[in-house]
């Protein structure tokens, strides 16, 4: 379904929509609608269909999987690895809660990451 436009995608279920959902019969209805475009398989409008009534967009949902790294804010870990060196002992949720205000896992990973034997 990556080979579509959004525009596309739109148009493809507006015409499963328009046809009552039969795949073939829709096929039909689009190459008629839109001969200069590239023709997808019938079975694709019930999918799209299906997609958009599951995610509620086109884009497919990965379930957690191949997600992005975070971007890296140089300026806070160097204010959390600061706090951590300057008082030895101190739990990694002492350290998050006084060098950010916040906990979160980022501040964690980035402790552990600096191999600081934080309580």
């Amino acid at each position: 379904m990556g080979d579509f436009t959004n525009n596309e995608k739109a148009d493809i279920h507006l015409m499963y929509g328009a046809d009552n959902s039969n795949g073939r019969t829709v096929l039909q209805l689009y190459q008629y609608r839109f001969p200069s475009r590239d023709m997808p398989n019938h079975k694709m409008f019930q999918t799209l269909h299906r997609q958009l009534c599951e995610n509620g967009s086109f884009i497919t949902s990965t379930g957690g999987k191949c997600r992005s790294r975070a971007v890296r804010q140089t300026h806070l870990e160097e204010i959390i690895l600061d706090y951590g060196n300057e008082i030895p002992g101190t739990s990694k949720r002492a350290v998050a809660c006084q060098s950010t205000n916040r906990l979160d896992s980022f501040t964690f990973e980035l402790l552990m990451d600096a191999f600081l034997k934080l309580f």
